[in-house]
């Protein structure tokens, strides 16, 4: 399960510091149908930030971090779609512009929990 949730996580390049802390919400309602959703705010200021999807899960030997089981990426500002681009060389990497005003941004996914394969890596 640890890695479940720290697959969920991105982590954001580039951050500006702050004090306000990344806030983090899991919704596990459809965890019975595979599908588990999360919700991040970070806090940001205008411009360009890189978003990063982990490629290296603690306890493997690989960049074998779940990227195909990451499905409906949607990233917000005050109700407003933010547009997003995945990064042509790193599948791992999402591109996005922060507009001028925004101070906090919502990065919504869901995580498709694959089927039980008794291994390591996404299963």
């Amino acid at each position: 399960m640890h890695k479940l949730l720290l697959s969920l996580l991105f982590t954001a390049a580039l951050l500006p510091a702050q004090n306000a802390p990344v806030e983090l919400s899991v919704d596990a309602t459809d965890a019975p149908r595979r599908l588990i959703h999360a919700s991040m705010v970070f806090p940001v200021k205008p411009g360009e930030l890189t978003l990063l999807y982990p490629q290296w899960m603690p306890g493997e030997h690989g960049p074998t971090g779940p990227i195909a089981d990451l499905v409906g990426i949607r990233i917000s500002a005050n109700n407003i779609t933010i547009p997003w681009q995945r990064d042509p060389v790193n599948m791992f990497a999402f591109h996005v512009t922060v507009p001028t005003g925004i101070s906090k941004l919502t990065v919504r996914i869901d995580f498709i929990t694959p089927a039980d394969t008794g291994g390591f890596s996404s299963g």
